[in-house]
Formats: C-alpha cells, structure tokens, sequence
C-alpha cells in the first residue's frame, strides 16, 4: 500500500550565495532542492532580466542546481533576476515549482520598483501567450530594433507579465512576439506594442500597464510588379 500522493514542489534548501545577496562577484550559483528534481525545457523557460549576453551552463547534480556565467561581463550597481518559469518539477509526480526567482545584486543594494499588466492582440482582443515585455532605460526610438532590454519577462497562458527588481527611473516599455527569441524586432511577422512615451517606474507611480499588439506596415520597398513597355 502506498502513501498519500505527492503534491508538492521541490523546496529549496539552501542558496549559495544566499537570496537577495549585495555585492554579488561570482560566476555562478548554486540551489540545493529537499529531493530529486527534472529541469523541463530550462533554456526556453528560463528568463534572466537583465539578459546576459551569453547562456549560462545549467548542470544537475543530484538535489542541486548549478547555473554558471563565469564567462560574462555583469553590471555594476545592477540587481539581477533569474525567473526559472515552469521548469522545475520534482521527479516523481512531475510537480512544477511554479516560477522561482534566483535574485542577486552587484550593487549594495536590491532594487524593489516592479511592473505588470497584460498583453492583448489588437484586433481580436485575445490574450498572447510568450510575449516578451521588454523595458529600456534609453528613450531612443529605436532601442527595440538595436538592443536588448534592460529588464524583460515573458506573458503566461493569459497574456499576464510582471517585472520584479527594477531600477527607480524612467523608461520605454515595448512588448514583442519574439518569433527568433532575440529580444529584437527584426522580423516582419513580428507582432509590436509599446507604450506612448516614456514611463516612470517610481514609488508612488502607476505600476500597471496593459499594452496591445499588432502588425508594423512593410516599410521597405520592393517590387510587386515589372510591367513591359
């Protein structure tokens, strides 16, 4: 006769460096789990805001997790946010430990301002699933065609995002249906919506901001027709 069924999630035991560490200058990080555990499709579910350049090395060892990024270049004075989505599930009955956030600082301190809303298709009114949302802290118009963004999330099932330890200041706010999940726009098939203007993400200021997508217009000429004379 068997015991009653597992319906929990992996629980994290220990963090090293610890959550919410100040002054981070490793390469890595390592979580320690209470049991066995399965990553399901870590590198799509994974979100890391600020993006790195690079994809971290993720290793397995037994209860622990090891995300390693010895290799890259991080900010100064820069909180930064490792969401792991729905990647991590126990091993036995597959429960989800539903988007746990590994958080550090480079900085002295952990920056708290925080952002959401949801994202809708313009036309149908319908909710979008794996958008990126993406914020910026330069206010050039054309950050989402050059650059990655300062901060980002992806929308759930619903079409909900929310951005956690966000830096006080003003910022542009972009969401992009990412069909090559490089956080540019730079396909035309691309769905775009943003923001009228720049944002302030401050205490005491609006945090909630739904946004609608739709289809850029081909600007680049081509052509449709050579017609003899």
């Amino acid at each position: 006769m068997g015991g009653e069924k597992d319906t929990e999630p992996p629980k994290l035991i220990v963090a090293s460096p610890e959550l919410f560490t100040t002054n981070f200058t490793l390469g890595e990080f390592t979580l320690e789990f209470d049991e066995l555990f399965n990553l399901d499709n870590i590198y799509k579910q994974l979100i890391i805001s600020p993006p790195l350049e690079n994809k971290p090395i993720i290793k397995v060892n037994k209860n622990n997790l090891i995300v390693s990024f010895k290799d890259e270049h991080l900010l100064p004075a820069t909180t930064y946010t490792f969401n792991f989505g729905d990647a991590i599930k126990d091993n036995n009955e597959g429960n989800i430990l539903k988007n746990f956030s590994y958080v550090f600082s480079t900085g002295t301190y952990i920056d708290s301002m925080n952002i959401s809303g949801k994202i809708v298709d313009a036309y149908t009114k319908e909710p979008l699933e794996d958008v990126s949302v993406m914020l910026y802290s330069s206010l050039e118009d054309s950050m989402p065609l050059t650059s990655s963004p300062n901060y980002l999330d992806k929308t759930d099932e619903e079409g909900n995002y929310s951005i956690a330890n966000i830096k006080n200041g003003v910022y542009q706010i972009f969401a992009l249906q990412d069909l090559n999940a490089n956080y540019i726009f730079d396909q035309p098939a691309e769905l775009l919506g943003f923001f009228n203007g720049p944002i302030d993400i401050l205490p005491d200021h609006p945090s909630i901001y739904n946004l609608p997508l739709f289809q850029e217009d081909n600007t680049i000429q081509f052509v449709k027709q050579i017609i003899d004379k």
